[in-house]
């Protein structure tokens, strides 16, 4: 059992907001988690795991909650079953219906995701004039059917310019999601409004070496690590304003990890 997991088990049986520090108390004493060297959870590292998993947890006034509990009820509400493959998730807005598994490409198509192009074409000509591109929305990148992984390693890349912090090829095969048509699903409009058009503008500039230390788009750069990444197709979902964006893209990767035990390639959080 991981860290998070644990901490999800111990606010689900209390049924109740805990503070860091009583979480970290009940760990220690029940032991359902062990630190590699045995020495005692602190309430530190039960914020900071808090802090990485926001699709499972938020933190209000000192408390941590499970994200699908109301800070006002504190009641908690049905979790979303693994291996399922119609979902729902409510927001203050709408309910997102998610229809297949979002590993398959074939769940792009489900759910009305439109196809831009292939990286390559993208990264030579630019987005092309589509106006659904002003809108905020989730932006997905899948692999051609009979693709095989091969990576750059950091020397390599270095070369080439278009990542900022490259990882090893070991660590990019244990990365690897064995069986996924999809490496990595984003979104533009996380806390307020941000265009499909200017996000992907950002993922381009960063493929075509056009970076600094911070960006433009440094989560999911290891995509560049994989050999053949022009082959890649770019596929758009526009949505409503900001919260909806992020609540779907939580959705899709909890989804996805519920399937495949992994986050897609290029995704490292929820």
């Amino acid at each position: 059992m991981t860290l998070h997991e644990a901490i999800e088990k111990v606010l689900k049986e209390k049924g109740k907001p805990l503070k860091p520090t009583e979480i970290a108390e009940i760990l220690n004493e029940i032991k359902i988690y062990q630190k590699g060297d045995r020495s005692r959870i602190k309430s530190g590292q039960v914020s900071a795991r808090v802090n990485n998993y926001p699709s499972y947890f938020f933190k209000e006034n000192g408390l941590i909650y499970l994200s699908n509990w109301n800070s006002t009820t504190e009641k908690n509400k049905k979790t979303i079953p693994a291996k399922k493959a119609h979902t729902n998730i409510n927001t203050e807005s709408m309910t997102i219906k998610l229809i297949g598994d979002p590993s398959n490409k074939d769940f792009l198509t489900k759910n009305k995701f439109e196809k831009l192009g292939t990286l390559s074409q993208l990264l030579k000509n630019g987005l092309p004039n589509n106006e659904k591109l002003n809108l905020c929305g989730i932006y997905a990148i899948s692999i051609p059917s009979d693709y095989l992984p091969e990576y750059y390693s950091p020397e390599e890349i270095k070369i080439r310019g278009n990542v900022i912090n490259p990882w090893t090829i070991e660590k990019l095969k244990n990365k690897w999601v064995s069986g996924s048509d999809l490496v990595y699903y984003g979104l533009a409009g996380k806390i307020s409004f941000r265009s499909l058009n200017d996000r992907l503008n950002d993922l381009l500039r960063h493929g075509n070496g056009k970076i600094s230390s911070s960006g433009p788009h440094k989560g999911g750069e290891i995509l560049w690590q994989l050999k053949n990444y022009g082959t890649f197709e770019v596929w758009i979902l526009p949505t409503n304003e900001p919260p909806e964006p992020r609540n779907y893209e939580k959705l899709i990767l909890r989804t996805f990890h519920e399937n495949t035990n992994k986050l897609p390639f290029a995704n490292r959080q929820f």
